[in-house]
Protein backbone atom coordinates (compact mmCIF):
# COMPACT_ATOMS: atom_id res chain seq x y z
CA UNK A 1 0.00 0.00 0.00
CA UNK A 2 1.53 3.28 -1.13
CA UNK A 3 0.68 7.24 -0.09
CA UNK A 4 -1.38 7.56 -3.53
CA UNK A 5 -3.89 4.64 -2.28
CA UNK A 6 -4.87 5.86 0.72
CA UNK A 7 -7.19 8.77 -0.93
CA UNK A 8 -8.84 6.13 -3.14
CA UNK A 9 -9.54 3.79 0.24
CA UNK A 10 -10.90 6.49 1.72
CA UNK A 11 -13.24 7.32 -0.76
CA UNK A 12 -14.17 3.64 -1.15
CA UNK A 13 -14.02 2.55 2.55
CA UNK A 14 -14.94 5.66 4.24
CA UNK A 15 -14.23 5.10 7.84
CA UNK A 16 -13.29 1.41 7.55
CA UNK A 17 -10.09 2.45 5.62
CA UNK A 18 -7.86 1.65 8.65
CA UNK A 19 -7.38 -2.57 8.25
CA UNK A 20 -6.41 -1.71 4.89
CA UNK A 21 -3.18 -0.09 5.62
CA UNK A 22 -0.26 -2.31 6.23
CA UNK A 23 1.13 -2.04 9.47
CA UNK A 24 4.71 -2.08 8.51
CA UNK A 25 4.58 0.67 6.40
CA UNK A 26 2.83 2.75 8.75
CA UNK A 27 5.79 2.12 11.48
CA UNK A 28 8.06 3.16 8.65
CA UNK A 29 6.27 6.43 8.09
CA UNK A 30 5.99 6.78 11.90
CA UNK A 31 9.37 6.32 12.46
CA UNK A 32 10.62 8.89 9.94
CA UNK A 33 8.24 11.67 11.36
CA UNK A 34 10.21 10.31 14.78
CA UNK A 35 13.50 10.22 14.02
CA UNK A 36 13.41 13.64 12.11
CA UNK A 37 12.36 15.15 15.46
CA UNK A 38 14.94 13.58 17.59
CA UNK A 39 17.52 14.26 15.26
CA UNK A 40 16.02 18.15 15.58
CA UNK A 41 16.25 18.42 18.98
CA UNK A 42 19.09 16.45 20.06
CA UNK A 43 21.26 17.87 17.23
CA UNK A 44 20.45 21.06 15.81
CA UNK A 45 18.77 22.89 18.81
CA UNK A 46 21.80 22.38 21.32
CA UNK A 47 23.56 24.35 18.05
CA UNK A 48 21.97 27.10 19.03
CA UNK A 49 23.49 27.91 21.91
CA UNK A 50 26.65 28.89 20.06
CA UNK A 51 25.00 30.79 17.57
CA UNK A 52 26.00 31.38 14.13
CA UNK A 53 27.40 34.37 13.19
CA UNK A 54 28.89 35.37 9.43
CA UNK A 55 27.87 34.06 5.86
CA UNK A 56 27.53 31.26 3.70
CA UNK A 57 24.64 29.78 5.75
CA UNK A 58 22.95 28.76 2.50
CA UNK A 59 26.30 27.03 1.02
CA UNK A 60 26.76 24.88 4.42
CA UNK A 61 23.42 23.79 4.62
CA UNK A 62 22.94 22.43 0.95
CA UNK A 63 26.54 21.35 0.51
CA UNK A 64 26.49 19.18 3.94
CA UNK A 65 22.88 18.25 3.41
CA UNK A 66 23.97 16.75 0.31
CA UNK A 67 26.41 15.08 1.24
CA UNK A 68 25.01 13.66 4.06
CA UNK A 69 21.85 11.88 2.19
CA UNK A 70 23.40 10.91 -0.86
CA UNK A 71 26.00 8.59 1.25
CA UNK A 72 23.21 7.06 3.23
CA UNK A 73 20.86 6.77 -0.08
CA UNK A 74 23.89 5.01 -1.33
CA UNK A 75 24.29 2.65 1.45
CA UNK A 76 20.61 1.67 2.05
CA UNK A 77 21.03 0.75 -1.68
CA UNK A 78 24.26 -1.40 -1.90
CA UNK A 79 22.36 -3.01 1.50
CA UNK A 80 19.67 -4.13 -0.04
CA UNK A 81 20.94 -4.81 -3.29
CA UNK A 82 24.12 -7.09 -1.69
CA UNK A 83 21.24 -8.72 0.40
CA UNK A 84 20.06 -10.32 -2.87
CA UNK A 85 23.33 -11.06 -4.15
CA UNK A 86 24.96 -12.96 -0.78
CA UNK A 87 21.59 -14.27 0.37
CA UNK A 88 21.62 -12.84 3.51
CA UNK A 89 20.99 -9.52 5.14
CA UNK A 90 24.06 -9.74 7.43
CA UNK A 91 26.60 -10.57 5.37
CA UNK A 92 25.68 -7.71 3.13
CA UNK A 93 24.98 -5.51 5.72
CA UNK A 94 28.56 -6.25 7.26
CA UNK A 95 30.05 -5.95 3.89
CA UNK A 96 28.64 -2.70 2.70
CA UNK A 97 28.67 -0.71 5.79
CA UNK A 98 32.34 -1.72 6.48
CA UNK A 99 33.34 -1.50 2.82
CA UNK A 100 32.14 2.16 2.85
CA UNK A 101 33.75 2.93 5.98
CA UNK A 102 36.93 2.26 4.68
CA UNK A 103 36.99 3.65 1.47
CA UNK A 104 35.68 6.44 2.93
CA UNK A 105 38.37 6.72 5.20
CA UNK A 106 40.45 6.43 2.27
CA UNK A 107 38.98 9.09 0.46
CA UNK A 108 38.89 11.57 3.29
CA UNK A 109 42.37 10.83 4.11
CA UNK A 110 43.65 11.80 0.63
CA UNK A 111 41.61 14.57 0.24
CA UNK A 112 44.14 16.14 2.20
CA UNK A 113 46.13 15.92 -1.02
CA UNK A 114 43.72 17.83 -3.10
CA UNK A 115 43.63 21.44 -3.77
CA UNK A 116 40.08 23.03 -1.47
CA UNK A 117 39.14 25.00 -4.70
CA UNK A 118 35.31 24.76 -5.94
CA UNK A 119 36.71 23.46 -9.23
CA UNK A 120 38.15 19.91 -7.57
CA UNK A 121 34.93 20.14 -5.80
CA UNK A 122 32.56 20.46 -9.13
CA UNK A 123 34.81 17.49 -10.60
CA UNK A 124 34.14 15.15 -7.55
CA UNK A 125 30.76 15.60 -7.18
CA UNK A 126 30.41 15.45 -11.69
CA UNK A 127 32.35 12.21 -11.16
CA UNK A 128 30.42 10.73 -8.50
CA UNK A 129 26.95 11.71 -9.58
CA UNK A 130 27.68 9.79 -13.03
CA UNK A 131 28.99 6.99 -11.32
CA UNK A 132 24.98 6.73 -9.18
CA UNK A 133 23.19 7.41 -12.52
CA UNK A 134 25.41 4.35 -14.59
CA UNK A 135 24.91 2.02 -11.04
CA UNK A 136 21.25 3.12 -10.78
CA UNK A 137 21.12 0.95 -14.68
CA UNK A 138 23.82 -1.34 -14.57
CA UNK A 139 24.80 -2.49 -10.86
CA UNK A 140 21.48 -4.88 -11.02
CA UNK A 141 22.94 -6.64 -14.14
CA UNK A 142 26.17 -6.68 -12.90
CA UNK A 143 24.87 -8.92 -9.68
CA UNK A 144 22.72 -10.89 -11.81
CA UNK A 145 25.45 -11.99 -14.29
CA UNK A 146 27.78 -12.76 -11.55
CA UNK A 147 25.53 -14.21 -9.06
CA UNK A 148 27.15 -18.21 -9.95
CA UNK A 149 30.23 -17.10 -8.96
CA UNK A 150 32.68 -18.49 -6.25
CA UNK A 151 32.00 -16.61 -2.73
CA UNK A 152 36.04 -15.16 -2.69
CA UNK A 153 34.99 -13.90 -6.48
CA UNK A 154 31.68 -11.99 -5.19
CA UNK A 155 33.04 -10.88 -2.47
CA UNK A 156 36.26 -9.18 -4.66
CA UNK A 157 33.55 -7.98 -6.95
CA UNK A 158 31.69 -6.33 -4.34
CA UNK A 159 34.18 -4.11 -2.40
CA UNK A 160 35.22 -3.17 -6.15
CA UNK A 161 31.78 -2.23 -6.71
CA UNK A 162 31.31 -0.03 -3.38
CA UNK A 163 35.20 1.14 -3.36
CA UNK A 164 34.75 3.06 -6.35
CA UNK A 165 32.17 5.54 -5.72
CA UNK A 166 32.77 5.60 -1.54
CA UNK A 167 36.08 6.75 -2.41
CA UNK A 168 35.70 9.65 -4.27
CA UNK A 169 32.08 10.42 -1.57
CA UNK A 170 34.57 10.31 0.91
CA UNK A 171 36.55 13.34 -0.35
CA UNK A 172 33.87 15.68 -0.04
CA UNK A 173 33.25 16.02 3.56
CA UNK A 174 36.69 17.56 5.18
CA UNK A 175 37.18 19.60 1.56
CA UNK A 176 34.16 20.97 2.63
CA UNK A 177 35.04 21.75 6.37
CA UNK A 178 38.38 22.92 5.25
CA UNK A 179 36.25 25.56 3.19
CA UNK A 180 34.04 26.24 6.36
CA UNK A 181 36.65 26.53 8.77
CA UNK A 182 38.48 29.41 6.00
CA UNK A 183 35.82 31.16 5.98
CA UNK A 184 33.83 30.80 9.91
CA UNK A 185 35.09 29.01 12.29
CA UNK A 186 31.94 29.27 14.10
CA UNK A 187 30.64 27.36 11.29
CA UNK A 188 32.23 24.03 11.70
CA UNK A 189 30.10 22.46 14.46
CA UNK A 190 26.54 23.35 12.49
CA UNK A 191 28.54 21.94 9.59
CA UNK A 192 28.75 18.76 11.34
CA UNK A 193 25.25 19.13 13.53
CA UNK A 194 23.53 19.49 9.54
CA UNK A 195 25.56 16.51 7.87
CA UNK A 196 24.62 14.46 10.85
CA UNK A 197 21.12 15.55 11.10
CA UNK A 198 20.25 14.72 7.52
CA UNK A 199 22.27 11.31 7.66
CA UNK A 200 19.94 9.59 10.51
CA UNK A 201 16.91 11.17 8.70
CA UNK A 202 17.82 9.88 5.05
CA UNK A 203 18.49 6.21 6.29
CA UNK A 204 14.70 6.15 7.23
CA UNK A 205 13.74 8.49 4.18
CA UNK A 206 15.10 5.82 1.76
CA UNK A 207 13.49 3.06 2.60
CA UNK A 208 10.12 4.95 2.60
CA UNK A 209 11.23 6.06 -1.33
CA UNK A 210 11.65 2.42 -1.68
CA UNK A 211 8.44 1.15 -0.86
CA UNK A 212 6.84 3.90 -2.52
CA UNK A 213 9.06 4.09 -5.79
CA UNK A 214 11.34 1.69 -5.41
CA UNK A 215 15.64 1.23 -4.66
CA UNK A 216 16.17 2.40 -8.10
CA UNK A 217 14.88 5.82 -7.16
CA UNK A 218 16.75 5.81 -4.49
CA UNK A 219 19.64 5.84 -6.01
CA UNK A 220 18.75 8.69 -8.58
CA UNK A 221 17.77 10.55 -5.44
CA UNK A 222 20.98 9.57 -4.32
CA UNK A 223 22.67 11.36 -7.16
CA UNK A 224 20.72 14.48 -7.25
CA UNK A 225 21.55 15.17 -3.53
CA UNK A 226 25.14 15.22 -4.54
CA UNK A 227 23.88 17.55 -6.93
CA UNK A 228 23.02 19.90 -4.02
CA UNK A 229 27.05 20.37 -3.53
CA UNK A 230 27.58 20.22 -7.02
CA UNK A 231 25.54 23.64 -7.78
CA UNK A 232 26.26 25.45 -4.73
CA UNK A 233 30.03 25.22 -5.99
CA UNK A 234 29.11 26.63 -9.63
CA UNK A 235 31.06 29.66 -10.24
CA UNK A 236 33.35 29.37 -6.95
CA UNK A 237 30.28 29.92 -4.05
CA UNK A 238 32.14 27.92 -1.29
CA UNK A 239 35.95 29.70 -2.04
CA UNK A 240 37.17 32.75 -2.39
Amino acid sequence: MRWKSIPHLSEVFGGRTLPFLELGYLIVALTLVQITLVAIVLIILPLFKIGWRGGKKGWIVLYFSGIGLGFMFVEIVLIQRFTLYFGNPIYAASAVISTMMIFSGIGSYFSSRLTTTAKTILMITTAIIFLLLLYALVLTPILQQSIALPLPIKILLAILLIAIPTTMMGNLFPLGLRIVSHHNQQAIPWAWGINGCLSVISSVLATLIAVEMGFYWVMIFAALAYGLPLVVNLGGGGTN
